[in-house]
């Protein structure tokens, strides 16, 4: 392996350790502005991991120029079959006919950026040689970032910094910053990490678990155990303090059903091949035959060959939704973060404005980015300040920005990537991305956050 090949491969774990990291350089323009408040979601801006990216793609074309290798990804055949490629150019006409067209511009450039990271990873990562190393490294900073958030719920404030990786400076006296109700009725800020905001720090966590967990169970290296297992109970405990429900949601009704059911499967497996060699050894004898059939069970070692006790599969995964039913429950009554009502009457209105926006321009949009831009034309949002973001659900916001091109082209990308994954029994990464979509029914930070659509991608590319 080349030193050009080995630093990318560096290049790229250093970005899985620092996904999270919300380190960046702004560029406000005019464009940035509705009505003279400065939007976020408009501000042109290069991240930490931007450099990273731009640096690993560099070194693979100059490798590949170096080993007089062509890059077989630029041939028509193969970019016109590609569901990225095909995304990207239905996104173009929100782009071209946008409202604003900075914003719309810059948010295309980036999903580019990111379909050549999902290339690369597509081109240079094979998952039996590689997925035990991506896990270690996004174990580490889940680890990290766990850590980081504990410690800042502890001090109820930031700990060093924006220029620590970008960790956003607050205290609970920071006005508009996040509070909910602790049981002894105090008011608590929820730890944000190096992220903007809670829910992004649980959606990450929440992503990041299912791969964990599964490497967990599938090692046998005691000091790689004691590093998932750190992971995971740190990660847990932070989740909950973020009080996202959408996250808690995504973590009890598709991550541990999930894992529990490959966790079963392959139990199964193992067991029922126990059971056909014994079958096959003993193939002869009526009488092993006719046990087997009368009473189900292997005579050799007794073991039931169906066990229907509380170790299969669906009695598990009741018991793992009525506990989850009974937790939302009990905590409903406790914490005021749960369904305050001004949060349901600013969603409903969102998605009535997102609604709108489709109705006058159903094939293209209002523009890819634009949602912010142009929402106040379509409705009014309930609120004691002016709430400009986008709509909670990237459905909507897909349908709004890009019309019905644009969500023709995610659904054929998403779609794609999940039937493909199936076919490759890649479940295990499917469980996080499954998870992403699901959170974006309730929150609109899987596509418009840079840490987490930069996941969305890299999860979307280990599938392909």
């Amino acid at each position: 392996m080349s030193q050009l090949k080995i630093w990318q491969f560096r290049i790229f774990y250093l970005l899985l350790f620092l996904l999270p990291a919300n380190l960046a350089k702004h560029f406000p323009l005019p464009s940035s502005y509705v009505s003279g408040i400065l939007v976020d979601y408009l501000i042109p801006t290069v991240y930490l991991t931007d450099i990273l990216i731009i640096a690993l793609f560099v070194l693979w074309l100059i490798d590949k120029y170096k080993s007089h290798q062509q890059l077989t990804i630029w041939s028509s055949r193969q970019l016109l079959k590609s569901p990225l490629t095909i995304f990207l150019l239905l996104l173009l006409p929100s782009v071209i006919f946008s409202t604003s067209l900075i914003p719309a511009a810059y948010k295309w450039l980036r999903f580019l950026e990111f379909t050549l990271l999902a290339t690369w990873i597509k081109h240079n990562l094979d998952l039996k040689t590689h997925l035990a190393t991506i896990t270690r490294w996004l174990s580490a900073s889940v680890t990290f970032q766990s850590l980081l958030a504990l410690s800042q719920w502890l001090k109820q404030s930031s700990l060093f910094g924006y220029w620590f990786l970008g960790e956003q400076p607050y205290t609970s006296a920071t006005p508009a910053i996040d509070k909910v109700t602790w049981f002894s009725g105090a008011l608590k800020t929820p730890p944000l990490a190096t992220l903007p905001h809670p829910n992004i720090l649980a959606g990450f966590l929440v992503a990041s678990l299912p791969l964990i967990l599964y490497q967990l169970l599938k090692t046998r290296q005691s000091k790689l155990i004691l590093l998932y297992l750190t992971s995971i109970l740190l990660a847990t405990l932070t989740l909950f303090l973020t009080f996202s429900l959408s996250a808690w949601l995504a973590l009890l009704l598709i991550t541990l059903p999930a894992i529990i059911l490959l966790t079963q499967t392959s139990s199964s497996l193992l067991s029922s091949r126990h059971q056909q060699l014994s079958l096959v050894k003993n193939l002869p004898r009526f009488d092993h035959w006719q046990k087997i059939l009368s009473t189900h069970e292997n005579p050799q070692t007794g073991i039931k060959l169906h066990d229907r006790g509380l170790k299969s599969p669906s009695v598990k995964l009741a018991l793992i939704y009525l506990f989850s039913l009974i937790i939302i429950l009990l905590l409903a009554t406790k914490l005021s973060f749960l369904a305050p009502e001004s949060s349901f009457t600013r969603r409903s209105q969102l998605a009535n404005i997102s609604k709108d926006m489709f109705k006058y321009r159903p094939l293209t949009g209002v523009g890819l980015n634009n949602f912010t831009s142009v929402m106040e034309q379509y409705g009014y949002i309930t609120a004691t300040t002016r709430f400009l973001q986008p709509v909670h659900n990237i459905y909507l916001l897909v349908l709004a920005e890009t019309g019905l091109l644009g969500l023709l082209g995610f659904l054929y990308l998403t779609i794609f990537t999940i039937i493909k994954a199936i076919k490759n029994q890649r479940f295990n990464l499917l469980i996080p991305f499954i998870s992403l979509l699901f959170i974006g029914l309730f929150d609109h930070y899987p596509l418009t956050i840079h840490q987490t659509s930069l996941f969305f991608f890299i999860l979307l590319a280990l599938l392909n």
